[in-house]
């Protein structure tokens, strides 16, 4: 196994000495523009393994003005194909089927003891021979005509739906009771699904000063599936309910929703879209925020609520699957059944008013998300892959 890997680090003088070599496929990078709570994941764990000393190696779609081949934290990325000349969703589209087609290269180069895919959503039209394990964030089948327009619906609908069918006889994690239950009633067997929750770091992600005035923050993806096109019309009841200015504090990266709420933002002193903001910059807007909304329609998990938690702020969310999960109802936060703005914007009112609410309530999400760190997720995700590999063959 060491010849493999001695041409890539000749430059560097170094010498791997891995246990498991790893190919794991994804759509992108966690350096691409679009990257979000799947790309997260991936980073965190896939160096973790690294540091670990396996050898990971991630066959990727391309991104822009990125190289190539690159060496992140010993994580060898491989960028292939031309998709971000494309449009969405055709895209994503093409990402798939030629990360799909080079993977039968990287596959007879790399020799990978197991293969890794993240399934979000299409599913990978690639046959091996070698163990395989899929992660799926999130199932959305049920959501798509609502969340996207068509064709992307109809394409969303029809590859995730292949894809849980195609997946379903192959090791699966995933990362909420939630997406648990959603795999076993779509044919997955329980003894085949692997529960593996998002992590956090914890060091990172701390509680620090809340704001003198009454702020509302949302940070994530900026699509519609996230329910950003109701944040608006949450905030503004929110300040009717409460008869006076409330901050809202929105960032992300670009999405679909994007122009909505600049548009919105630019319209009133009360709002203030940041764009995409560093991760200190992240951090202060969590850690002053009196509360973090979530009004999203569906999600895996919500790793942005747990990182709320962290800061000691209390999240809003609707509850949908993955934020059932992710938020404690009157223990970490609050969760509104239905799409109705008024009641969504009712319950932020209600921990917003009540400071001795809002605290209790905060310091249980600050240990509710203590239990989350990315060292247990990985060291799960190590002793599956470890499980489907005889130690005679590594």
């Amino acid at each position: 196994m060491l010849s493999k890997v001695a041409d890539q680090n000749s430059s560097t003088g170094e010498e791997l000495n891995p246990s498991l070599r790893v190919l794991a496929l994804n759509k992108r990078s966690w350096h691409h523009s679009s990257a979000g709570g799947s790309e997260l994941n991936l980073e965190e764990t896939t160096k973790r393994l690294a540091q670990r000393e396996h050898e990971v190696h991630l066959l990727t779609g391309s991104d822009g003005g990125r190289p190539r081949t690159e060496l992140d934290d010993s994580v060898f990325i491989h960028r292939v194909g031309f998709d971000e000349k494309v449009p969405a969703p055709w895209d994503v589209v093409i990402s798939y089927l030629t990360i799909s087609l080079y993977f039968y290269w990287y596959l007879y180069k790399l020799s990978p003891d197991v293969v890794y895919t993240v399934n979000t959503p299409l599913p990978w039209p690639v046959v091996t021979r070698k163990p395989r394990v899929s992660i799926f964030h999130h199932i959305a089948i049920n959501s798509f005509f609502e969340t996207h327009p068509f064709p992307q619906n109809v394409l969303g609908y029809v590859s995730q739906s292949f894809g849980v069918f195609r997946e379903r006889q192959n090791l699966t994690i995933s990362v909420s009771p939630s997406t648990t239950e959603e795999l076993v009633n779509r044919g997955h067997s329980p003894e085949t699904v692997y529960e593996i929750r998002n992590g956090l770091d914890v060091e990172r992600y701390r509680p620090g000063t809340e704001s003198s005035t009454p702020r509302i923050v949302y940070i994530g993806g900026l699509e519609r599936y996230k329910g950003v096109d109701r944040i608006p019309e949450i905030h503004e009841m929110v300040q009717e309910i409460s008869g006076t200015s409330i901050r809202l504090d929105v960032a992300g990266r670009d999405g679909p929703v994007k122009d909505t709420i600049a548009e919105y933002c630019s319209s009133t002193s009360d709002a203030h879209y940041h764009g995409f903001v560093s991760l200190e910059k992240k951090i202060d807007l969590l850690q002053s925020a009196w509360v973090f909304i979530a009004p999203s329609r569906v999600e895996g998990w919500g790793i942005a609520v747990l990182e709320a938690n962290a800061c000691g702020t209390p999240a809003v969310g609707r509850n949908v699957s993955g934020l059932r999960d992710s938020i404690r109802h009157n223990e970490t936060g609050l969760l509104v059944d239905g799409a109705d703005p008024n009641e969504f914007a009712k319950a932020v009112y209600r921990l917003l008013e009540d400071t001795r609410l809002r605290r209790e309530v905060g310091e249980n999400a600050r240990n509710w998300a203590e239990k989350h760190t990315w060292e247990t997720s990985t060291d799960q995700l190590e002793e599956l892959l470890l499980s489907t590999v005889p130690e005679t063959d590594r």
